[in-house]
């Protein structure tokens, strides 16, 4: 289950824009721009296991298949149907 960041900061007991520091400053990005990242992991690992789309947006935190679909393409440039058929895991797609 993935915490918010307001429930990581009270965890780690700094406030939420202390915890986005620390991240920016250990990341070298924005904290929700490296969960983005780890989300999107997530999801391309569902789907490289042979998983549906709409699991592997439910896996990976998004709202739906479609919220994974445009934050795939707006971060990466493409589609998970065109990531999965760019490295050979699916013909087609």
């Amino acid at each position: 289950m993935q915490r918010t960041i307001g429930e990581a900061a009270k965890a780690a007991g700094v406030s939420v824009s202390r915890l986005r520091a620390i991240a920016n400053g250990a990341l070298g990005v924005s904290l929700s721009r490296w969960r983005l990242w780890q989300a999107l992991q997530t999801a391309l690992q569902h789907l490289a296991e042979g998983d549906s789309v709409a699991i592997a947006a439910f896996a990976a935190g998004f709202s739906d298949q479609a919220h994974l679909t445009r934050s795939m393409k707006v971060t990466l440039g493409l589609t998970p149907g065109a990531v999965l058929a760019g490295v050979g895991l699916r013909e087609g797609s």
